[in-house]
């Protein structure tokens, strides 16, 4: 998301509630919402703008676009794990199309899905790669403290106290995800796996 007149770009990073973050900020910023598919607007939408290709555009594209080294950062994350169970129960993962209408199905875990699932979810650092290297952003707004972290930003901002909604809330049984969240192994796996994010993020 670009915002030229504060010179900051966030970066959404799918997952990391950002989906709130962006519909609070879009008054100030230069990008406008936009459907596509089976997107309602609320829970699901993209975000398009002269410097913004898409929704979850990373530092690498806003910089084909503009001169990023004018620009504070600022970007979303979340634990690894957290993030990647997620990703495996987002909505958008679940919505069928049948007769011409797309709608939602009742999700089914599996664990080697979910293991294999993990090679499709970018990690949060690459979106902070420009030429290599991770550029250090100027604010982080972790997921676990996502409402006083985007205050901090706000008010750097000079902002007004913008309270965030819970939007796109993944599709998965509370009493599921608490039986996921508690596999030792599956956790050790899935950090193992992103663990550059792990590091960049001290997680």
């Amino acid at each position: 998301m670009h915002f030229q007149r504060f010179n900051l770009i966030y970066l959404h990073v799918p997952k990391t509630g950002g989906n709130a973050i962006q519909a609070a900020l879009f008054p100030y910023s230069d990008d406008e919402k936009a459907l596509i598919g089976h997107q309602d607007g609320k829970d699901r939408f993209d975000v398009r703008g002269d410097a913004t290709p898409h929704k979850h555009a990373t530092l690498a594209q806003y910089a084909e676009r503009i001169d990023v080294s004018a620009y504070r950062l600022a970007i979303s994350v979340r634990h690894p794990f957290k993030r990647a169970i997620s990703f495996y129960f987002s909505p958008h993962r679940w919505m069928k199309k049948r007769r011409g209408q797309w709608v939602p199905t009742e999700p089914e875990w599996n664990r080697s899905k979910f293991i294999s699932f993990l090679n499709d979810i970018v990690p949060t650092s690459d979106f902070l790669k420009l030429d290599g290297a991770i550029r250090t952003p100027d604010f982080i707004i972790r997921h676990e403290n996502i409402s006083a972290d985007f205050r901090k930003l706000t008010d750097a901002l000079e902002l007004p106290p913008i309270e965030l909604e819970r939007v796109n809330k993944g599709r998965a049984q509370d009493d599921l995800l608490r039986s996921i969240e508690t596999d030792v192994e599956l956790r050790r796996i899935v950090e193992k796996h992103f663990r550059a994010d792990m590091e960049t993020f001290s997680y």
